[in-house]
């Protein structure tokens, strides 16, 4: 029972030393230290139930305890204790009357002790059963609150998402609309330059226009030079 407890000790020690390293892997050693002193539970309970099974055959029996009769395992003395009417004498039967209140003192005695380490392994029992409420209440606690941390903090995230996302869908409505009205000013843009075109097409139009008609003077004019100047050589 010694080394089981300074080994759950140890386990709680060296388990929480490394949950303060690795302080998300907390909840399992603890869930390990719960299954530790269940095991202890577990084997207190077996220890019971067999000092329970010795007693009742230590009183369904008739014959002394194995402590008490430790005596009688040498052949030599069982031998010599067997009743036989040659061996007989009152010394012998002197020695009987005075190892029986012997006997039934160190049985007494044996059963006095049992039912003490019984009691002593009920109050263990007890106190292990509720150091075991105690435990899974806690680590009940512990996980309920760092599960309810979790869900706060996903519900922050969900928060923060829908934020950024009320924010960009609000992005896209103005770049939308930007792109709406540029595409309005594109296509006003576009109108103004086909106007453009078609009055520097109509403008071009005159002016080539203007350009053949002086064109054409021009050609009646050097005639008309080419008349006098072939008249003057007559002349």
């Amino acid at each position: 029972m010694r080394s089981g407890r300074g080994g759950a000790e140890r386990g709680r020690n060296g388990g929480r030393g490394i949950a303060q390293i690795h302080p998300r892997r907390k909840s399992l050693f603890d869930q390990d230290q719960v299954i530790v002193k269940r095991c202890h539970l577990w084997r207190r309970l077996h220890e019971c139930c067999l000092l329970m099974a010795m007693l009742v055959l230590a009183g369904s029996s008739e014959s002394p305890p194995p402590s008490s009769s430790c005596y009688l395992s040498s052949p030599s003395r069982s031998r010599s204790r067997s009743p036989s009417p040659l061996s007989a004498s009152p010394r012998r039967s002197r020695r009987s009357s005075v190892e029986g209140p012997l006997l039934a003192r160190e049985q007494e005695e044996g059963w006095e002790a049992l039912q003490l380490r019984v009691l002593e392994l009920e109050k263990d029992i007890v106190q292990a059963k509720k150091a075991n409420k105690d435990i899974a209440a806690q680590t009940e606690r512990r996980v309920r609150a760092e599960f309810m941390e979790e869900i706060d903090k996903l519900k922050a995230a969900k928060k923060d998402l829908q934020l950024d996302l009320a924010v960009s869908r609000h992005q896209c409505t103005q770049h939308l609309g930007t792109i709406q009205k540029m595409t309005g000013i594109t296509e006003n843009f576009e109108a103004e330059i086909q106007q453009v075109e078609e009055k520097l097409q109509g403008h071009i139009d005159e002016l080539l226009l203007k350009v053949k008609e002086k064109e054409a003077e021009n050609a009646r004019l050097r005639k008309s030079l080419e008349e006098f100047s072939s008249r003057d050589k007559d002349n």
